[in-house]
């Protein structure tokens, strides 16, 4: 047999009812071990992975012909057979029983072997691989209800909020990752709708850029894209920061200049600066050396106006060292906000 007939043939015997004459003929001949079963199950089944430990059962046990020993299809044969015939008639053991027996305590031995102890007590009783086998879907297919409904409730009810991009993305592939592993997989359009419904109103551009797409959107990609929303959300703050803290010290600079000038009512306006130049403390930011003070021009002032060496901490984490001497603004450096030690004011 050649060419289309030989493929044909050849397709048929995959069909269900040659399969299982296969799988008989292969059960009866080929040699069995529990390491040649055992060494192609390399995941132990614990409570919360049976699916993923089934597919690996599955076909090792589909490639020894063994199958048929767990879902049912190979049946026990009789314990013991008649021989002889009239007075000369007895029961003997049936030698088709023990082979059957012996194969399926292997596959028995290789399914309890790849358990974790907390499922192996569950399985005490159990003394064929068919028992084991339906006990297993038995017991997970009831937990597996449970944890959908659990990993259907965390999806929903996630949301990013203070959790960064890569945090949260991770969370939510995971809860969709957890609900393959029990038979319930997501398409990536519904997780890719359950983490748009779980941004906050500082994304929605990035919202109504993906849900106006007519091309699907791949889970990859999508990280992409959150990721890098958020890191120019975050380079855009800093920017704003820093530009208001400049802004707040040249205003403080201006206020302290004007406030200086004439009699008595520059020392009035030198005092209701007083309150710019604690502010400026708060928000300034400074770089020092024992002979000028780089800062905003309030901060500086005030410090070398105490007349007194004191190194004090500001809120980028930058301090601040101010000479003994007491010290005034040069003429020429108050824009740029460099303050130098003068003599003495008296």
């Amino acid at each position: 047999m050649s060419g289309p007939a030989a493929i044909n043939s050849t397709s048929g015997a995959l069909t269900s009812p040659n399969a299982r004459v296969l799988a008989t003929a292969a059960s009866s001949s080929a040699p069995v071990s529990i390491s040649s079963i055992g060494n192609l199950i390399t995941i132990r089944l614990t409570r919360d992975n049976f699916l993923l430990w089934k597919t690996q059962v599955v076909p090792a046990l589909h490639s020894h012909g063994l199958f048929g020993y767990v879902d049912g299809l190979e049946q026990p044969p009789s314990y013991t057979i008649t021989t002889g015939a009239g007075a000369d008639a007895k029961e003997e053991a049936n030698p088709l029983f023990l082979q059957w027996y012996q194969r399926d305590q292997l596959v028995l031995i290789a399914l309890l072997g790849s358990m974790t102890e907390d499922v192996l007590g569950q399985m005490t009783l159990m003394t064929t691989s068919a028992a084991v086998w339906a006990a297993l879907h038995d017991m997970f297919s009831s937990q597996n209800k449970a944890r959908l409904m659990q990993m259907r409730f965390r999806l929903s009810n996630l949301k990013k909020k203070d959790l960064t991009a890569t945090e949260y993305f991770n969370k939510m592939k995971g809860f969709a990752d957890a609900m393959a592993s029990i038979g319930k997989p997501l398409g990536d359009d519904e997780i890719l709708g359950y983490m748009l419904a779980g941004l906050g109103s500082e994304f929605e551009p990035l919202v109504a850029s993906i849900t106006a797409r007519e091309e699907p959107i791949s889970l990859g990609s999508f990280y992409a894209f959150l990721v890098s929303a958020e890191l120019r959300m975050e380079q855009q703050a800093s920017v704003g920061e820093l530009h208001s803290s400049a802004n707040s010290a040249a205003c403080n600079s201006d206020g302290q200049r004007n406030g200086g000038r004439g009699g008595h009512g520059g020392q009035a306006g030198g005092q209701g600066g007083k309150a710019d130049k604690a502010v400026a403390v708060a928000r300034g930011v400074v770089a020092a050396s024992t002979s000028s003070v780089r800062c905003a021009p309030s901060l500086a002032m005030m410090l070398c106006t105490a007349g007194t060496a004191s190194t004090m901490p500001i809120s980028l984490k930058t301090t601040v060292s101010v000479p003994a001497t007491p010290c005034t603004p040069a003429a020429s450096s108050i824009r740029a906000g460099t303050w130098t030690r003068a003599p003495p004011i008296i």
